[in-house]
């Protein structure tokens, strides 16, 4: 049956149930925040409210405090009431504006239940079309929520009636979805009356779940909390008032309501005390206080116009007429609810968009971050090849020096994801420091004699990581180093003729000048290959998950330690390739150790020659000076021991050898340890489709396998991003008239059961 409107001077109707005006609504919802109060409506459908707090209006107060006839009387809907008995679960109303007339309940299950206790109260959902019927709907809510039913103990009844204990509360939430033509959108809430004491009818157990559920409702900062006091209790015993006052301590969004002041006697003290409270003087509250008669128990039955023209004789006689009209009844509490309502939506709706929108933004991306669902052995290997098809092209275009892709973004970053052209400059580093400091000894060249270093020559500054070797190299003089080389000769000598030597001498001259480029080389070795694991352990990051790319690394990092001990094995053949018999294949090699043993003879034969040209002013003879100066070098060749002889020319073949070899030594830890075992094929020898495609199923199980945390927290982000784009969808169709009217014209067509009427009107 179609439920017909009431009209204002209706009475009572047929059926005893108080008829229903649209007045005291239409007065509580200002047309300027009813489509704000739409958008929170259809948040809230969304589901928006499980992530975010929506504005809303609670009613709560202490057991018997006459919440519900407060909600009652601004709702203007007839809930059903019975004499002791209280709210034993939370009921939101929700007011829609449609074009037809119904009511709709349905149960919003506790976020603590599991999956099939939740799917067992989303069954619950009635639709009626006339309020005479909402007290059997109630009470099918209330059996469906288990309150009607004994508690079981470890799965068997107690048959004992008299010791039988019944579920009292439910943390479940009644929703009443009100839709009628002339209805604004609102939602109000009426939460059970607080309990401070066990009794019979209600457990410690009880008492601690509603304290919670309460609290959890009025905690939240978009609510604007109707703290319900009866004028019957004495004001020190309701307990509501301090607990609001914990969550609200200015009373910022606590509007104070004081109920049944018909009950206390005229004229007494006790009215005097309400009447301070009333004023905002006794127990001072930002938003103040408001003072209400509902209907007594004689008059339950009285319409709501009844009830209304009843509550304005009362407050027009005797202490109360003095009360300032805006703070005294139920028509100046609907302004007042409406001007608190509009103030919240405007201050905390912009808020409320705005944290959806980042929040839906947050859950993208940590989505993405989890990667493809891979519950399948199927999902688990495309997620893999796909993984590694990303991989493989970064990894190679940072080989290749491309460096194309959001990978690299620009040059800015770290310097391993610019592979190629960062170990091109460590390799030049390392070049310019075994050129300054590879030799043990670092022999500066003079005039007399031939060195490993020019004085003049310029060095290159290197990075910090390049400068240890400089502390490993010693400086000597030339006559320092013949004295070092003369002991080793003198001390290693076989039968070799005086003044001759043999090449193992020139071998251990070289190999104690080239000691430390084991240690220099290894340096630089773990330099490359720290580069290259963070290039690998980077790219894979970004190519997939980052708990996929935890498991992976685990194995790319054993591939990688293969790959360095591959590179220390080809070192030490180096290593022991230098240290090896001396064998010299270069055809300018004794022309250049000649050179080196003339060094002096030419230094003084051209200085001879420069003053043969041009004679110091006081010679006699430009001839016999200049003959005179060219036979003292050779002359004092000639007086030099055989030994020393012997060892200045080994320490000339030694240098000799060192500056070669230490290029060919510096060219081959490039090209042999670092490019054949680092560099080459670091994309194809890690994580290629080809290597992919070679792991058996176990093997991607292992690697791909989602975790149970992984799993679930991808099921609870895909929910929240549901519900999400649901509320943006909804926030987009309300601020934009044209896609809204669109929208609507499609889901109409394709419901059989909108009327014809609706769609002619919509078109």
């Amino acid at each position: 049956m179609v439920r017909k409107k009431a009209s204002q001077v209706d009475a009572m109707s047929d059926d005893g149930q108080a008829p229903t005006t649209t007045i005291s609504l239409n007065d509580l919802l200002g047309d300027e925040c009813v489509n704000a109060l739409d958008l929170v409506d259809e948040l809230r459908s969304c589901g928006l409210d499980s992530i975010f707090q929506l504005p809303q209006l609670v009613v709560c107060g202490d057991q018997s405090a006459g919440k519900s006839s407060v909600l009652e009387a601004l709702t203007e809907v007839p809930f059903p009431t019975k004499e002791n008995l209280c709210t034993r679960f939370a009921t939101q109303i929700v007011i829609r504006r449609s074009s037809s007339e119904a009511i709709r309940t349905k149960i919003i299950p506790d976020d603590r239940l599991g999956p099939q206790e939740k799917a067992h109260m989303g069954e619950f959902d009635r639709t009626i079309q006339d309020f005479a019927e909402l007290p059997a709907l109630i009470d099918a809510a209330t059996e469906h929520m288990g309150l009607n039913k004994p508690i079981q103990a470890q799965g068997k009844t107690n048959t004992n009636s008299s010791k039988q204990k019944f579920k009292a509360f439910s943390r479940n939430v009644l929703s009443v979805e009100i839709e009628g033509p002339d209805r604004r959108p609102l939602t109000l809430v009426d939460l059970p009356g607080w309990i401070n004491t066990p009794t019979m009818h209600h457990t410690e157990e009880d008492m601690k779940l509603i304290q919670q559920l309460i609290g959890d409702y009025i905690k939240q900062e978009r609510t604007v909390i109707l703290a319900v006091i009866s004028a019957k209790s004495d004001l020190a015993t309701q307990t509501i008032l301090t607990k609001c006052q914990e969550v609200d301590p200015n009373g910022r969004r606590t509007l104070g309501i004081i109920t049944k002041p018909d009950t206390v006697p005229a004229g007494s003290d006790s009215e005097k005390d309400w009447l301070e409270v009333a004023r905002n003087r006794n127990i001072p509250l930002e938003l103040g206080w408001h003072i209400l008669k509902n209907r007594s128990y004689e008059e339950r039955r009285v319409s709501f116009e009844s009830r209304n023209k009843i509550e304005k004789d009362f407050f027009k006689r005797g202490a109360y007429k003095t009360i300032p009209p805006n703070a005294k009844g139920i028509d100046a509490l609907g302004e007042r609810v409406s001007e608190l309502l509009y103030d919240i939506l405007k201050r905390e709706l912009p808020k409320l968009l705005t944290e959806a929108d980042a929040r839906y933004h947050e859950t993208v991306n940590e989505l993405k971050q989890l990667g493809q669902q891979r519950s399948t052995l199927d999902e688990q290997r495309k997620v893999l090849t796909s993984a590694s098809v990303d991989f493989f092209q970064i990894v190679q275009n940072a080989y290749d020096g491309s460096f194309k892709g959001a990978f690299f973004g620009n040059r800015s970053l770290e310097g391993y994801r610019f592979l190629r052209s960062t170990v091109a400059g460590y390799q030049e580093e390392f070049t310019a420091q075994m050129q300054m400091y590879g030799a043990k000894f670092r022999i500066y060249e003079t005039q007399d004699s031939g060195g490993t270093h020019k004085p003049d020559s310029i060095e290159r500054t290197l990075s910090e990581q390049y400068k240890f070797a400089r502390k490993l190299q010693k400086e000597m003089k030339r006559g320092e180093v013949d004295e070092w080389a003369m002991s080793v000769y003198l001390s290693t000598r076989g039968l070799d003729l005086p003044g001759t030597f043999d090449s193992a001498l020139v071998g251990r001259l070289f190999q104690e000048m080239s000691a430390h480029w084991d240690e220099i080389a290894q340096e630089h070795i773990t330099i490359i290959d720290t580069l290259c694991r963070q290039l690998v352990k980077a790219a894979i990051h970004f190519a997939t998950s980052d708990d996929l790319a935890k498991n992976i690394w685990k194995r790319l990092d054993l591939v990688l330690k293969r790959r360095f001990g591959n590179a220390h094995r080809e070192l030490k053949r180096l290593i022991d390739d230098k240290n090896g018999p001396l064998t010299i294949y270069d055809p300018y090699y004794a022309d250049t150790v000649q050179r080196l043993h003339d060094h002096k003879i030419n230094n003084e034969l051209e200085q001879a020659k420069a003053l043969a040209v041009h004679p110091p002013a006081n010679a006699t003879s430009t001839t016999v000076f200049g003959l005179q100066h060219q036979s003292q070098p050779l002359q004092q060749m000639r007086k030099l021991d055989n030994n020393v002889l012997a060892a200045r020319k080994a320490v000339d073949h030694m240098i000799v050898i060192l500056n070669k070899r230490l290029e060919t030594f510096a060219e081959n830890v490039t090209q042999q340890v670092i490019e054949r075992n680092l560099l080459k094929d670091l994309a194809e020898a890690t994580f290629s489709p080809k290597i992919v495609q070679k792991y058996t199923d176990e093997m991607v199980s292992e690697l791909a396998v989602e975790s149970k945390f992984v799993t679930l927290k991808r099921t609870q982000l895909e929910h929240y991003r549901g519900i999400l784009e649901k509320s943006k969808n909804a926030v987009d169709k309300l601020l934009n008239p044209h896609k809204r009217r669109a929208t609507e014209l499609l889901e109409d067509e394709d419901d059989p059961s909108v009327p014809y009427s609706k769609r002619a009107a919509l078109e």
